[in-house]
């Protein structure tokens, strides 16, 4: 049995040697090793989301979707 675990690892290992020109090929790979991928973070766009990874580095995800359901309705946008 496939240890997707490590394969993911180990590709994030490689990843981490490659070029900008790469990011499309890691990109698809992911999508293809976790096709149904969810997260538990709340967000509503793209900008959110990098906001919400960004702060779970730091806390819970519980914890950052109590603070960004409130903060997200300030913070829609990079201007905002």
């Amino acid at each position: 049995k496939k240890n997707k675990k490590l394969d993911f690892l180990i590709f994030l290992y490689i990843f981490s040697f490659m070029f900008k020109k790469d990011i499309p090929f890691f990109s698809e790979t992911l999508y293809k090793m976790f096709p149904n991928a969810k997260t538990e973070l709340y967000y509503n766009n793209e900008f959110q989301l990098l906001i919400a990874i960004l702060m779970s580095a730091q806390a819970t995800d519980k914890q950052v979707n109590i603070i960004n359901r409130n903060f997200f309705e300030f913070l829609k946008k990079p201007k905002d």
